[in-house]
């Protein structure tokens, strides 16, 4: 692999990439990831301890030299600041209740507890004009001129972070408090909260059909068709897996201002229902001529509400010969460019 060096971006053109070698290792109660000059070293020339909070970003590819480019990953730690702004969303809430101010005094003038109640109510939703904003910090950037080599990389370090165990002896104190959760692929947890408190996170597990929870009086439950069934689940420590096995209801203490990758599951595709993506790829071969071709097939997508998602950024990857990439290659005014594939609509 290759290491960027110097770390930090001062002056670009004094960058440069270092050829390393990567070794994970175990050792007592942490993990560590060693960085030798020579495959054979017996001591790295840099060693970083592994935190359940770091996490890897997604790869990329950079130029590396005139004919081609590398690809590239960033282990980094990412926390969260507070600091004055607006969220998304805050705005069109702040919309609302202005119109509402004209209802809100014919309340309060009738003296319709109930009214003022709920204007107080949606009031209290609004929050603070506080954001939490991700601060980036960079610890290596890591290359490889192999996509291969650095996607399984990038699998060994999440699952060394996966598997670490996250402490929290001590609380901070938020002006406020919030919890975020983004579900890709994958379920990450992002979050500012005071004191120690027991998060509970609903999943539509079809083992819970029947079973939801409204905690406060002003939530209108949202009526879910989709139910899931979980298998492979594998849990981060910060989860009380006594509990869900008894309620099957996903209990934690997450720790402060950080990403953490919560659990990961299975799931099968629905019976009956088209496939959101298909491909189809060849590669012929006719004398001196080598054919390359991709065909796919999205089905055409009406709305969301009907349970249609889109097939977005799709990549495809013809693994080919070393030799071949500079067959790819066109050459420009000041650089080498790549080949774009022919389309058809």
């Amino acid at each position: 692999m290759h290491l960027r060096q110097p770390n930090k971006k001062k002056i670009t053109g004094q960058r440069f990439w270092k050829k390393i070698f990567v070794r994970i290792v175990n050792q007592m109660d942490c993990t560590l990831l060693q960085l030798f000059n020579q495959k054979d070293d017996k001591d790295p020339f840099q060693e970083l301890p592994l935190q359940p909070c770091y996490s890897v970003s997604e790869i990329g590819a950079q130029q590396y030299d005139q004919f081609g480019k590398i690809f590239t990953i960033k282990l980094q730690y990412i926390f969260y600041k507070e600091r004055p702004g607006v969220r998304p969303g805050q705005m069109k809430k702040a919309e609302k209740i202005t119109n509402k101010l004209s209802q809100f005094a014919a309340y309060a003038i009738q003296g319709d507890y109930q009214g003022v109640k709920e204007f107080g109510s949606d009031l209290k939703k609004l929050g603070l004009p506080v954001e939490h904003a991700p601060q980036v910090s960079q610890l290596l950037k890591l290359g490889s001129l192999s996509y291969e080599d650095l996607k399984q990389f990038s699998f060994c370090i999440e699952e060394a972070l996966f598997k670490l165990p996250a402490h929290r002896d001590r609380a901070l104190h938020y002006k406020m408090e919030e919890v975020q959760i983004t579900a890709v692929d994958e379920l990450y947890v992002e979050q500012d909260a005071e004191g120690m408190p027991d998060v509970e996170l609903g999943v539509n597990d079809m083992r819970r059909q029947g079973k939801e929870v409204v905690g406060r009086h002003d939530i209108i439950p949202v009526v879910t068709e989709e139910w899931i069934r979980l298998e492979d689940v594998e849990f981060h420590s910060s989860i009380q897996q006594e509990d869900y096995n008894q309620t099957h209801i996903i209990k934690f203490k997450p720790p402060d201002a950080c990403y953490i990758e919560l659990l990961r599951f299975r799931v099968r595709p629905p019976k009956n229902r088209e496939l959101p993506l298909q491909l189809k790829a060849q590669i012929c071969v006719t004398g001196h001529k080598v054919e390359l071709r991709a065909d796919v097939l999205v089905p055409g997508f009406a709305s969301r509400k009907l349970g249609q998602i889109p097939c977005e950024d799709v990549m495809i990857r013809f693994p080919i010969p070393e030799c071949w990439i500079y067959l790819f290659r066109v050459e420009k005014h000041f650089r080498y460019g790549s080949v774009k594939s022919a389309h058809r609509r």
